[in-house]
């Protein structure tokens, strides 16, 4: 899976809304679109952003039966997303030395990563801010 999917799809499913009604999909299998929007306090034309934006992750798939459209999952996108997120985790867990805590703030890093890190960026733009200088 290329970077442009990945962030198209972890983008679409960022959403709470669109999750859930992803999550119903998956769990119907195969539904209409209007079964979706009955389900959800938001108005059908809300239903039918969040179904396209999940089409054009490639989540889902729909298909018109006379006036209703179907949608159902991709599972074969799902695992692709699966696994390149799994390849991810593994490249963080090998870019650790064995045995080496992952550090869980600036506090635990060294001084020359924790200057660089990105509290330590927000902490010199909000100072720059403050002194009028950004």
């Amino acid at each position: 899976m290329d970077e442009a999917h990945l962030v198209k799809i972890a983008k679409a499913l960022a959403d709470p809304t669109r999750l859930r009604i992803f999550q119903a999909i998956v769990h119907a299998s195969r539904i209409c679109c209007g079964d979706v929007g009955r389900r959800f306090p938001v108005s059908q034309a809300t239903v039918s952003h969040h179904v396209r934006i999940l089409t054009e992750a490639r989540l889902v798939e729909g298909c018109r039966t006379g006036q209703y459209v179907h949608v159902r999952p991709v599972p074969e996108t799902l695992a692709a997303y699966h696994e390149a997120l799994a390849d991810l985790v593994r490249d963080a867990l090998a870019a650790c030395e064995p045995g080496e805590a992952v550090p869980a703030s600036d506090e635990e890093m060294p001084a020359d990563e924790a200057a660089d890190s990105p509290a330590a960026r927000r902490a010199r733009r909000r100072a720059l801010l403050e002194t009028g200088r950004g």
